[in-house]
């Protein structure tokens, strides 16, 4: 099943106005609790986490679904024991990925990026886990090295995408 959940916090509900979200107070919160997870698991976290920077009328949906992506990224390179993630940009194709999916109706795609740093058993407990029935997010990139081949460590960029369908569209008549 292709599904993510994204958790009541990171969910838009009807009749929420913009203000009703509190979106720089989330992101500061989200942003602190992934820091503190990262030191609980010794990993080694970025500088920015890439999220935007507002929520506006027309993306409150996008914005918070990065939000959680982003979130369970974190918890995943923490749980599978990653060294680093060198970066994570929760903007992602953001210009891009929206326009691209509106050739269909039924399909959106938020994609976010991540590289991190670590075993190769762990790299892949993320991908894995990126892919998990109930949490599922689609990978759309992945590149695997090993700079130095004397160290058992790899670098991986993954890029995911979180597939929201719709499953109302086109069917008004």
């Amino acid at each position: 099943q292709v599904t993510f959940n994204l958790g009541d916090r990171f969910t838009k509900h009807k009749g929420d106005k913009l203000e009703d979200i509190k979106y720089d107070s989330l992101k500061l919160d989200l942003v602190k609790e992934l820091q503190k997870k990262s030191v609980e698991g010794k990993l080694q976290f970025p500088q920015n986490v890439g999220l935007p920077d507002d929520i506006t009328e027309e993306n409150p949906q996008e914005v918070l679904a990065r939000c959680a992506v982003v979130e369970r990224l974190v918890i995943l390179a923490v749980e599978s024991d990653i060294d680093k993630i060198e970066t994570l940009d929760g903007q992602y194709m953001m210009d891009r990925d929206e326009r691209s999916s509106k050739k269909s109706q039924f399909l959106t795609k938020y994609s976010v990026f991540i590289k991190v740093v670590g075993k190769v058993e762990s790299i892949f407990k993320v991908v894995h886990g990126a892919q998990k029935k109930g949490s599922f997010l689609a990978i759309t990139n992945f590149d695997l090295s090993r700079p130095d081949a004397t160290k058992d460590v790899f670098e991986a960029s993954i890029a995911v995408a979180y597939l929201k369908v719709d499953d109302k569209a086109g069917l008004e008549t």
